[in-house]
């Protein structure tokens, strides 16, 4: 029932010293022997540093009676305690010994190292909160606690430094989003309970802050790999339970259809945690196969959703987030059916008005106004991404002795669509790909029967997928295709990249305080800048490579 800050001030019998000279001999006493009386001397210091204000400072007990009278002292307290003092608790209770033990209460100090520990992260937590934003001194306390993380995890005063640090982790400086990812995966380490609450805060801090078409990849990123490090019992847990979340405001939307809650569906909000799960899935496959049903049932259910013209950019990431996992997994889904819906639309079968004057990019669409709905360049873009979809999809069936079967439905329905479609581009786009289909089907058929395969033979059928695999000419064209639109990716986000490193140098020269601050934050610009130029040049002449072999191989 001892307080933290009364454990601090279980030192009344020994006067402090105000000044230096008594945090030095400390120092030295704990590197020494690891004391725990010099731990809790050296305890109070630090908490006299975290309380920044005199008010605050008045109201703690602990503070009474030390004072820091220099910034050479501040620093000296602050990296002493931060950098080193996890070796005396180290030494009295070892991290490997606490990761393996579920009743704390059988170790031996461990009922004297708690309330330190509880007071250090309440002193971490007020002086975190204090902080700006843009602060250099959170990646020296970010370490710190990455230090500590096995014993932190410990303690109910953890919650408020996980939510500080999530704080960190969107910061708009990558090295302080970088520190802030190590300590948030030395938490995960440490605890199941606080590695419940890390994963399910960092899930719903990334989801209220991506409310828009460009979420950072960085956090994306970190998800993913934060989900992998315990993924078949924390992260499972956590993203089944916000995959339920996303199904249930699914089936809001579709029992009562008001604006309401179709809003609560078609939105970024939901769009970019379906984006997160089609990643952690995917990377995480053995952990997390048992979601991908439920995952691609979600999905598919909000597509079908968006009937409108309007909404076709939702439709489509939905369809791509199904084909992804589906395709991770090893699976077939009938995502032909929902995109053939977009091709027959009515809006195709009218002619289209003229291009609107702003241009809009799909990939970070979500919805559209009416009138760009009816325009011919919305249109065509729509229709070439779907119809590159409809490609992968056959693309992944090429050789299979399966595949005109499969492809018959497809052909028809495009052949029917294209007898009604207004614009001569699209009805050329849509013949282009029948013959295609049709062209791979031909040559499947012909193999198929000069193999002699049978229903029941499904070693010789596996054998004729993989034979066929290469040659099929569908399979072919889907690789050039895709490498087109690989490159074209490409492009765009280095000019992406580009615009972000103008936009940090711009913050980074507001906040130079001196003119060496100034030249730094030059030579780094221009230092990035050149390792970008320079990764470009490589994979040119990757490719150049690559197309060299392929032609020699031809």
């Amino acid at each position: 029932n001892i307080s933290p800050e009364s454990m601090l001030m279980m030192e009344d019998d020994d006067q402090l010293d105000q000044g230096y000279d008594k945090f030095l001999n400390c120092k030295r006493e704990l590197k020494k022997s690891h004391s725990l009386k010099s731990l809790r001397t050296a305890l109070r210091f630090f908490h006299v540093c975290c309380y920044v204000t005199e008010t605050e400072k008045k109201k703690s007990r602990a503070a009474r009676g030390i004072c820091i009278d220099s910034g050479e002292m501040f620093q000296d307290v602050f990296n002493f305690c931060l950098g080193e003092l996890w070796h005396t608790f180290e030494h009295h209770v070892p991290s490997k010994t606490l990761l393996k033990t579920t009743n704390l209460r059988t170790l031996d100090k461990w009922v004297m190292i708690e309330p330190l520990l509880k007071s250090m992260a309440a002193d971490l937590a007020i002086f975190m909160n204090n902080l700006p934003g843009r602060s250099r001194l959170h990646e020296m306390i970010l370490g710190g606690i990455a230090r500590l993380a096995p014993y932190f995890a410990r303690v109910s005063q953890c919650k408020a430094l996980v939510k500080h640090v999530l704080t960190c982790w969107t910061n708009d400086t990558r090295a302080v989003q970088e520190a802030a990812h190590r300590t948030l995966a030395a938490l995960l380490r440490g605890d199941r309970t606080t590695a419940l609450l890390v994963l399910k805060v960092a899930y719903v801090t990334f989801t209220t802050r991506s409310n828009t078409a460009n979420p950072q990849i960085f956090l994306i990123d970190s998800l993913v790999e934060l989900f992998g490090i315990d993924s078949k019992h924390v992260g499972y847990r956590v993203a089944f339970e916000q995959i339920r979340e996303l199904a249930l405001t699914l089936r809001s939307a579709v029992k009562i259809p008001d604006k309401e809650h179709f809003l609560t569906v078609f939105c970024w909000r939901f769009i970019n945690g379906m984006r997160v799960w089609n990643r952690v899935i995917n990377t995480h496959k053995d952990a997390m196969q048992q979601l991908a049903y439920p995952f691609i049932e979600i999905a598919l259910g909000a597509a079908s959703l968006a009937n409108s013209s309007k909404l076709w950019p939702s439709r489509l990431h939905l369809l791509r987030f199904a084909m992804d996992v589906a395709d991770g997994q090893g699976v077939f889904i009938p995502a032909a059916i929902f995109i053939i819906q977009i091709l027959s639309h009515t809006a195709l079968t009218v002619s289209a008005k003229k291009a609107s004057a702003s241009v809009i990019e799909l990939p970070r669409a979500l919805r559209v106004t009416k009138s760009d709905a009816a325009g011919r360049l919305y249109q065509e873009a729509v229709v070439e991404t779907a119809l590159d979809m409809l490609l992968e999809h056959h693309a992944a069936l090429a050789s299979t002795v399966a595949f005109p079967e499969v492809a018959f439905p497809t052909v028809h329905a495009l052949q029917r669509v294209a007898k009604g479609v207004i614009s001569a581009k699209i009805r050329k786009q849509i013949r282009s790909l029948v013959a295609q289909l049709t062209r791979n089907s031909d040559y499947i058929t012909k193999e198929r029967s000069a193999s002699g395969l049978t229903p029941t033979d499904e070693e010789g059928q596996r054998r004729f997928a993989e034979t066929h695999k290469a040659r099929a000419p569908l399979a072919q064209q889907w690789a050039a295709r895709k490498a087109a639109l690989e490159k074209a990716r490409a492009e765009r986000e280095a000019a992406e990249r580009e615009a972000s490193r103008i936009v940090q140098y711009g913050k980074d020269l507001l906040d130079a305080s001196s003119g060496q601050d100034k030249v730094d934050a030059h030579t780094k610009f221009q230092r990035e800048r050149a390792l970008e130029r320079k990764r470009g040049r490589e994979d040119d002449d990757d490719e150049e490579d690559s197309d060299s072999d392929s032609d020699s191989d031809s």
